[in-house]
């Protein structure tokens, strides 16, 4: 092994990653710059893949790889150069990623990625993440196996010609911060609590259009909304009182002595009202919807999340692990994973006494007068750092309830967790399982009987992989995972490519005629067998025409996702992709497939 000059990637960090830290945040850059990521194969994906993860700032790679360079990498891998003709590929493509960003730590292992040395525990000990790029099966389930032992995620890359999967294997994943495209405001408007009330209703004066014209809408509509209830028994404005309540909005709120009068006649008078409205009332009649249509107290989701087996545990105070998911191994104490699950009984307990879960805190932009709208900012910042303050005693209690130090979660931390409660999320990934075809590999390989739940879950794929064959939305990319399955058990049982007869497994591409390419055509229809009915042929020759070329387009997309992927479970920020991923070049189209 040859180690690089690299410390990490946090000095200096804030103006060298300052785009990226606008997506993930500083918190996310911060782990991003702690990890450790081995990239085994170095082919397109897997070197495009280690350039992306450099550029983004990882403390260290470790890239593995043990062919040597030659004229065809030359032609699908830009971190191969003329100059490394006959060197070790791993070498050079450590010395020319090294140039990208010389503060990433770097060390190259020549060596066969699919060895059984990888799944060792003293090579994955210290690695936070491991791509695999174009393992056999039998070797990445190994791989697998290794990784969930060590607690280390694993994403699997493969290409072929102008397709390719990419896969995530992880025995559970938590989602600190889901980060939503267009998250709602939690401004609960229905509900509020009595210092929002209180500050809306003293905000203005009755009858006072001047000082209504100053209110953000968001006072505006409780206002209203109190003066509704008020004069209708205390029933809250329902979706069937909606025209009412938006034509009689400014009266509700106290701008007008009187209820309007009936609006314009003619389209022309009406658009002429509402543009001398002024903005904040415009926006307040958009928006009087969240008074009976708000964001529900608690999500699905999140519910089901809180009555996880491993929140269960945590309120009991059994040892980290105890839940009964697909864990064989419980996460250390202090660690990540059992942090989160703390913290998500604290959230659990919270609402719990509550009702509801802590207050977001934030309020979107809207059109009023600086000191009115930061007035308001305060009321909806204080009420999140109290919320916060609740929780944190609450994590403390589940803390020393568990043997540890009160203080190891830090209130910076509960308070990022109560902000960002409503995405929690937490994916757990089945494991890779051998094709049938092959023999057993790693380290402790020894010959085994499937059990009766293995055999179950091979049926449950097979049925699974059927039906997308069957459904008309999901046969093209179903059709091409099942050309690219069988092209891998092509190899293992002819030692060679499907179109390609020179050179072994190693090699690709290569003269064929005709018939050639026809037969392994055939070759492949007998290894598909009839379990794939209705699959489309088209890509099965694909395959073979491909000859198990990786073409450098294709590589570079798929190292683009995968450093994506690798990304979010690195940082914990948004949801990582769940299934099989793939990619069809001649679509140019992807699809994530539920299989295992």
């Amino acid at each position: 092994m040859a180690a690089g000059p690299g410390a990490g990637a946090g000095a200096g960090g804030a103006r060298k990653y300052d785009r990226q830290l606008r997506v993930w945040g500083a918190e996310g850059q911060e782990r991003l710059a702690r990890a450790r990521v081995g990239v085994l194969g170095l082919g397109p994906a897997g070197a495009e893949a280690a350039k992306n993860l450099a550029l983004g700032g990882v403390a260290h790679l470790t890239l593995v790889d043990g062919r040597v360079c030659s004229a065809e990498d030359l032609g699908n891998n830009f971190f191969c150069d003329q100059a490394g003709l006959g060197q070790p590929r791993a070498a050079v493509c450590c010395r020319l990623l090294r140039e990208l960003n010389p503060e990433v730590g770097m060390a190259y292992v020549e060596a066969d990625p699919a060895g059984p040395d990888l799944a060792r525990p003293e090579f994955l000990r210290d690695l936070a993440l491991v791509v695999a790029a174009g393992l056999p099966r039998p070797a990445l389930a190994a791989l697998d196996t290794a990784c969930r032992a060590q607690r280390t995620a694993l994403i699997a890359v493969d290409c072929v010609g102008l397709a390719g999967t990419v896969r995530l294997s992880v025995q559970e994943h938590c989602v600190w911060d889901a980060r939503p495209d267009t998250p709602a405001p939690d401004l609960r408007l229905d509900r509020p609590w009595p210092e929002l009330e209180a500050h809306c209703a003293a905000a203005a004066l009755p009858g006072d259009p001047e000082s209504m014209r100053a209110l953000p809408w968001a006072a505006l509509v409780l206002r209203a909304a109190s003066a509704w209830r008020a004069a209708n028994e205390g029933r809250a404005p329902r979706r069937a009182d909606a025209a009412a309540f938006r034509e009689q909005l400014p009266f509700l709120a106290g701008g007008s002595a009187a209820p309007s009068s009936p609006g314009p006649s003619s389209d022309a008078a009406v658009a002429t009202a509402v543009a001398e409205e002024p903005e904040n009332l415009r926006e307040a009649r958009a928006n009087c919807h969240r008074v009976w249509a708000p964001l529900a107290a608690c999500p699905p989701e999140l519910a089901a999340l809180l009555a996880d087996d491993e929140v269960e545990a945590v309120l009991a105070g059994s040892p980290p692990g105890s839940g009964d998911t697909q864990s064989s191994e419980p996460p250390a104490s202090g660690s990540e994973n059992e942090n989160f699950w703390v913290l998500a009984g604290a959230l659990r307990l919270f609402r719990d006494r509550t009702g509801e879960l802590p207050l977001e805190g934030s309020l979107p932009d809207m059109a009023a007068t600086t000191d009115q709208y930061v007035a308001l900012q305060r009321v909806y910042a204080s009420k999140a750092a109290a919320d916060a303050s609740a929780v944190m005693a609450l994590v403390q209690e589940l803390l020393a309830l568990r043997g540890r130090d009160p203080s190891e979660i830090s209130p910076a931390t509960v308070a990022r967790f109560c902000r960002n409660s409503r995405g929690l999320q937490v994916a757990r990934y089945p494991p890779i399982r051998p094709p049938a075809d092959a023999a057993p590999s790693g380290p402790s390989a020894s010959p085994a009987t499937p059990d009766s739940s293995e055999k179950e879950e091979k049926q449950a794929d097979g049925d699974a992989l059927r039906a997308l064959l069957r459904a008309e939305d999901t046969l093209a990319p179903a059709s091409l995972y099942v050309a690219l399955q069988a092209a891998e058990a092509f190899v293992r049982r002819h030692g060679r490519h499907p179109g390609c007869f020179q050179g072994g497994a190693e090699a690709s591409g290569g003269d064929a005629s005709a018939a050639d390419l026809e037969e392994d055509v055939a070759l492949l229809k007998q290894l598909v067998g009839a379990d794939a009915e209705g699959l489309q042929e088209d890509y099965l020759q694909e395959v073979v025409r491909a000859g198990g070329t990786q073409l450098h387009t294709t590589g570079a997309l798929l190292g683009g996702i995968v450093a994506q992927e690798a990304i979010k479970l690195l940082t914990l920020t948004f949801v990582p992709q769940r299934g099989t991923l793939v990619w069809d070049g001649i679509a140019c189209g992807t699809r994530l497939l539920e299989l295992a």
